[in-house]
């Protein structure tokens, strides 16, 4: 059985580590968290704590490690390049076929300080992975494809089948399935993530998936619900709500914009960005903190002049806070025929309006994801 090191440190992205561990246990592999701090909880880049299983100076000299993968995350390069973290690298990479290090993001940097990354084995453009012999880095929102670059390479000929990645989950989880080959466990870190991702990536590596209705287990501080959920009934209830905040917002707000409209701007989204359920749900959030703050202050922001751009902006300030890459503003700005300083002009003011404060709570996700899908007044049933 395979066994990798997750080396976490102050300020590691917790939602890709949280995909690559769920990958990596699918596989059937042990993964080990070790903290690289006094404390057995480890604060991540998004605020969430990470109970750790042991401490760095336990793991130092183990030999039985195949593996470790070094995480994206703010704090990569000066929380995590510890004399012991570069000694276990180089051991594993000494391994070769036996043993992989792998980086994402800012954790190519502590591969980089470790002297394993030799000519052109490192990821330089956003979307790039690329593995060299058994080094293997990844630059940008990939970190699904990462994770099963890392599963492909230490498995081989010896990679799991649907059915196993699946039991696996259950072992790991002690979810109860009633067919595990057709059915998976989509929760990352208790949050709701857009099921296609995954399924999506599997079917790059020829698995087949079954059931074209994948069921989900979300399971948000030990209250589970299972849910089958089509995207775009979602994105329907979704763009309801955003055009009733809208609506109460501004005067006549129907007259300049609709719900088809609203879901032709995320199915776009979705298409060109692969915006998921998770973000799209964030925009919403920080409309309502917005005009909240509009209705405090007696200050009309936005307007039926400024609808779009308000819309477009929500996306922009989303993805910047959700990922570790993303097109810059004159991608967007030329997308949607924005003029770019009204666009940039357009960001800061929001920002400023709302004090910067982007981060959502998870029992505030919850509270607005149960909003959308329970939704009594919604002439759209999600089956749930």
């Amino acid at each position: 059985m395979k066994k990798f090191l997750v080396p976490i440190y102050l300020g590691i992205d917790e939602q890709a580590l949280r995909c690559i561990e769920d990958v990596l246990k699918r596989s059937g592999a042990i993964v080990v968290f070790i903290s690289l701090t006094s404390d057995n909880e480890v604060r991540g880049m998004r605020g969430s704590w990470i109970k750790t299983d042991t401490k760095l100076m336990h793991v130092v000299n183990d030999q039985s490690f195949n593996g470790i993968v070094i995480v994206s995350g703010s704090g990569a390069p000066s929380n995590c390049c510890y004399e012991d973290i570069i000694k276990i690298i180089k051991r594993i990479a000494n391994k070769h076929s036996d043993g992989v290090v792998a980086g994402i993001g800012e954790g190519q940097e502590v591969l980089y300080k470790a002297g394993v990354l030799v000519g052109n084995n490192v990821a330089q453009d956003d979307g790039q992975i690329v593995t060299s012999k058994n080094v293997i880095t990844a630059q940008g929102n990939v970190t699904l494809d990462f994770a099963l670059e890392v599963v492909s390479y230490s498995f081989g000929a010896d990679l799991p089948t649907m059915a196993e990645f699946c039991q696996n989950a259950i072992q790991a989880r002690k979810i109860e399935i009633n067919d595990p080959q057709i059915a998976c466990d989509y929760a990352y870190a208790n949050e709701v993530q857009d099921t296609k991702l995954f399924e999506n990536a599997i079917q790059t590596r020829n698995i087949e998936i079954k059931k074209a209705e994948i069921v989900c287990d979300c399971t948000f501080e030990g209250e589970s619900f299972k849910a089958e959920i089509l995207e775009s009934q979602f994105q329907q209830l979704l763009a309801q709500k955003l055009l009733s905040v809208l609506n109460n917002a501004v005067l006549d707000a129907d007259k300049v914009i609709s719900v088809s409209k609203i879901m032709l701007l995320f199915r776009y989204l979705r298409k060109t960005l692969n915006i998921t359920i998770e973000e799209s749900l964030i925009t919403y959030v920080l409309l309502q903190r917005f005009v909240s703050i509009q209705a405090e202050r007696g200050i009309q922001y936005i307007n039926k002049s400024n609808i779009g751009t308000m819309l477009v902006v929500l996306v922009i300030v989303t993805l910047k806070n959700f990922r570790d890459k993303v097109f810059s503003n004159s991608f967007f700005a030329q997308e949607f025929g924005i003029p770019p300083v009204v666009l940039n002009q357009s960001e800061s003011a929001f920002l400023r309006i709302i004090g910067f404060q982007l981060w959502v709570e998870q029992s505030e996700f919850i509270k607005v994801f149960n909003e959308i899908v329970f939704d009594q007044d919604s002439e759209i049933i999600l089956i749930v």
